[in-house]
């Protein structure tokens, strides 16, 4: 009788990725380099000012423009909804994590889609 190996899961310091639903996992390669300024880093108080995360919101829908092979309406719609979403959190961790989620996918290459 043979047994099936398990792969432990994978040990990574990054944050979880937003959704599968989300966004597709296909890798496309784009022109544009893409990076948020010092500005978008935690605040002194624990928080994100509204100005940093509107900075972010902007650098996501900017390195959108630059899609090629995928649909840039369904990003651009997609990435409002998950902004939309976040706003309603209570939770300051949560809020922290939605951020962070967000911060990772722009300095990934928006998760592989570029």
């Amino acid at each position: 009788m043979a047994t099936a190996l398990v792969d432990p899961a994978p040990k990574t310091d990054l944050p979880p990725p937003l959704t599968s639903q989300t966004f597709n996992s296909v890798s496309f390669k784009c022109a544009c380099e893409t990076s948020v300024s010092a500005r978008s880093e935690l605040s002194l108080m624990g928080g994100w000012s509204r100005s940093a995360v509107l900075q972010l919101y902007r650098a996501l829908l900017r390195a959108g423009q630059h899609l090629q092979y995928t649909d840039r309406d369904y990003y651009r719609r997609t990435v409002t909804r998950e902004f939309r979403r976040c706003q309603t959190l209570s939770a300051p961790a949560e809020r922290e994590d939605a951020l962070k989620r967000g911060q990772f996918f722009l300095n990934s290459g928006l998760g592989g889609l570029v």
